[in-house]
């Protein structure tokens, strides 16, 4: 049977160019890949992982991180904070039916019809000051006081909270001086599947899960965090209106997706380690 039999232009692509194309953007636009603050923008060779970048990046001045502000220390005020860096150092898709990759028996491998999944190997740091340093390390916070009225008197008092701004906008923090970086590396699996509603395409996250972390409830909360992310503020994103997909060639023809039918029962389609599209000439 052709490809065509039941649409006008089929286009599909394998998970080898997919991911071809991945090592490509990761090279020529590492920052968004590799977060970290001011420090790391500035000495690179600190971070945890050497960043693979295309000679161009730096020829024409690009960053290789994306700036972030230092992890506030609880108790400060927000008026320091550690250096950190967080780094995605692999990055890779596997479509159905999954052959790429083993994934954790926490997904119920293997992939499921028309799902594809993404192993991504995490690198992080945190720039943790000795103890002489963060003993000798100044921060301008009002100490705690807490007094309380009598009986009949009124609500408790926390001195703490006292002089904190409302809503006036605060300085970053700054960072406390340090000597070496404690890095870690997670593996990171996902699985999606694609799901039409209505007019509208949209990515469907099935599970996520991190690989030998103990314990258990810093893996459950961190995977929360993750899933949480995916679903509230990247997957949405990536949902696209069907018309949003049509081609106009002037004003006398377009290229429109296929509709869903017997014939065509999923468009976009996952199988056979392709992303296919169905589409017709109206």
């Amino acid at each position: 049977m052709a490809l065509t039999d039941h649409c006008d232009v089929f286009a599909s692509a394998h998970e080898e160019g997919m991911n071809r194309i991945v090592t490509h953007v990761m090279r020529q636009r590492p920052s968004l890949f590799n977060y970290g603050t001011l420090f790391f923008l500035l000495h690179p060779d600190r971070l945890c992982e050497r960043i693979d970048a295309h000679p161009e990046v730096k020829r024409r001045g690009n960053p290789l991180i994306s700036v972030e502000d230092p992890l506030p220390i609880l108790g400060s005020g927000s008026s320091v904070g550690l250096d950190f860096c967080a780094q995605i150092v692999e990055l890779e898709v596997d479509l159905h039916p999954g052959d790429l990759f083993t994934l954790p028996p926490q997904l119920s491998p293997p992939l499921e019809e028309q799902a594809l999944a993404f192993h991504g190997r995490l690198c992080a740091g945190i720039g943790c000051p000795s103890r002489e340093i963060a003993e000798k390390f100044e921060v301008d916070v009002p100490p705690i006081e807490i007094t309380e009225t009598g009986a009949a008197g009124g609500p408790f008092t926390h001195g703490f909270f006292d002089d904190v701004p409302g809503d006036e906008p605060r300085s970053p923090p700054r960072p406390i001086p340090w000597r070496e970086l404690d890095c870690f590396c997670l593996d990171l699996f996902a699985v999606l599947h694609a799901e039409r509603h209505g007019d509208r395409l949209d990515w469907i996250l099935d599970g996520v899960e991190l690989v030998d972390v103990e314990p258990t409830g810093l893996e459950n909360g961190l995977e929360c965090y993750i899933a949480t992310t995916l679903r509230v503020a990247i997957l949405p994103r990536l949902g696209v209106a069907m018309d949003k997909l049509a081609l106009d060639f002037g004003d006398w023809v377009s290229l429109v997706p296929t509709p869903i039918s017997g014939d065509v029962p999923h468009n976009p389609s996952v199988a056979n380690d392709e992303v296919s599209v169905f589409l017709d000439l109206v």
